[in-house]
Order: C-alpha cells, then sequence, then structure tokens
C-alpha cells in the first residue's frame, strides 16, 4: 500500500487562457514545495494533479488544499488515500471525489515501484520521423501494458517514459517489453524510487525480440 493524493482544480468561471496559466503555475508551485517531502507530481488529466506522497501527514495536505482552496479561482478538491495499484487508489478516489471535498484516509505507507523506458536509439542510418514514430508507438504500448498490470504512466516524453507499477507487475513487463531499456527503483519516497531506476536503467539489458 503506498500513499496516492488526487487533487482536483476546476476553474470557478471557464477554461480560457488565464485559468490555464494559473492551473500550469499551481502545478509548478506543488512540484516545488513537495518536492522536499520527497514527493513526485504530476498532470494526470485536465485539471488534475497526482501527489506520490508517502509520509506526508494530513495536516499537510490539508494545508495545500486550504491554500488553494482560498485562491477563490478554482473549486478544489482533494484526497488522499492508500492502495497497492495506482488505478484503484483513482478509482477509489473518483468515488470519495464525488461526495467530498477533502479526505484523508489513514493506513500503512510502502514503497513505491518506480519504473523508467528509454528507446533504443539506432545507430545505422533510419529515417528520423520513422524513428520519432516507432518511439512513440512503443511508449504507448507499454503504457497500454502498464495500465493493464494495475500500474499507471506517468510521464512520457521524446526518449522516455515514466510510471509507477504495482511491485508483482516487474516480472511480466520484463518478459513483455521489447526494444527498450528498462530501469526499476524501490523506495519508500517516490523521488528517491525514480532516482534509483534511472540508476539502474544504465545496469540494465536491453530487452529484444
Amino acid at each position: 500500500m503506498s500513499r496516492y493524493t488526487i487533487l482536483v482544480v476546476n476553474p470557478q468561471k471557464g477554461v480560457n487562457r488565464e485559468a490555464i496559466s494559473l492551473f500550469e503555475d499551481i502545478y509548478r508551485r506543488i512540484s516545488s514545495e513537495m518536492i522536499k517531502y520527497g514527493c513526485l507530481t504530476y498532470i494526470i488529466a485536465p485539471w488534475t494533479i497526482l501527489l506520490l506522497s508517502n509520509g506526508v501527514k494530513d495536516d499537510v495536505h490539508r494545508e495545500l488544499f486550504e491554500s488553494l482552496k482560498s485562491k477563490n479561482y478554482f473549486n478544489v478538491k482533494l484526497v488522499s488515500i492508500t492502495s497497492s495499484s495506482p488505478i484503484h487508489a483513482i478509482l477509489t478516489a473518483t468515488r470519495i471525489l464525488s461526495k467530498k471535498d477533502y479526505y484523508f484516509q489513514e493506513g500503512v505507507e510502502e514503497p513505491y515501484t518506480i519504473s523508467v523506458f528509454t528507446s533504443k536509439w539506432a545507430i545505422e542510418k533510419v529515417d528520423l520521423l520513422s524513428n520519432i514514430a516507432l518511439q512513440i508507438r512503443t511508449f504507448l504500448e507499454i503504457s497500454q501494458l502498464i495500465l493493464n498490470s494495475g500500474g499507471l504512466p506517468l510521464s512520457i516524453s521524446l526518449g522516455k517514459l515514466v510510471s509507477v507499477i504495482k511491485k508483482d507487475s516487474l516480472t511480466i513487463l520484463k518478459e513483455l517489453i521489447k526494444h527498450v531499456k528498462i530501469g526499476f527503483g524501490v523506495d519508500y519516497l517516490a523521488i528517491n524510487a525514480l532516482n534509483r531506476a534511472e540508476e539502474n536503467l544504465f545496469s540494465q539489458e536491453t530487452v529484444n525480440y
């Protein structure tokens, strides 16, 4: 069981450039403030932020909630729960969000398992656009595998996919995922798990067909 905090910040006056800009500012501020607790912060859907917040107590979550709520520009809801699966956490949080603006669940917090996947770039001459298209398609296929195993893709950039996964899905992911380099990191704090995954990435063998 690890802690997953879902923060929904909906603009009160509809979607416009100002609302989008303010939401992006909120995301950057939360990322900056919460990393000192070892948290990782990701935008996982429009107006929805996920925090991997093991070790952060109720009062800190409450302070974050009240601070955002006081801005009077957004309708703010926050749910923080523990779960063995990030997908289960999101589904549970969605049900709670329909009834409550704030909820914090006490519970045992266990380490996160973070995975980092990077492309195996071809050394030989390959059409650049074809290489990019293959990379994107590969990451999308991997993302679907991660979702099917109960994990959650957190970010996809050109060259890297970061996910939080269920620990018991490590073996099957290693067996199924091809044409990428894989790094896994396990730690109670999310930022440490990510750092370990990055370090481990370079010691992993590339998986081929």
